[in-house]
């Protein structure tokens, strides 16, 4: 892990429950408020719309949802619950499944199986 490293050679231990953002000078813990001032100072110089570090957090688990990286790994990510992501991006993964419902609709399509159970062999014969 990446923290541990950068920690071990100023003498420093590591935890799981560590801080997620290091100081690359001292090993020692990025609090809120340094966070938030590097963020604003970044957001300036590049002249884009004011986010919050828990809005880009929210963000970049959207983003993933979006991109449909599993719970587990999402969860992982971000020192959540498997429950925790469901809950808070659950209507995300609703629209996933319609789109997965579509993308299934399409391949049978692309093979001539009609949804209503029928096999199409041949372009229907105009009657007679």
């Amino acid at each position: 892990m990446w923290c541990k490293s950068l920690k071990l050679p100023f003498g420093k231990s590591f935890s799981e429950d560590e801080y997620i953002f290091l100081s690359h000078q001292t090993g020692e813990a990025i609090t809120d408020n340094k966070g938030k001032y590097a963020l604003d100072r970044l957001i300036k110089k590049l002249e884009i719309k004011r986010i919050s570090i828990h809005g880009l957090r929210h963000t970049h688990a959207s983003i993933l949802v979006s991109k449909g990286v599993l719970v587990p790994t999402i969860a992982k990510r971000l020192s959540n619950t498997a429950e925790m992501i469901n809950n808070v991006y659950g209507h995300s993964y609703e629209a996933m499944e319609m789109q997965t419902v579509n993308v299934f609709d399409d391949s049978l399509k692309s093979t001539g199986y009609h949804l209503g159970g029928v096999f199409k062999t041949q372009p229907p014969q105009p009657a007679i």
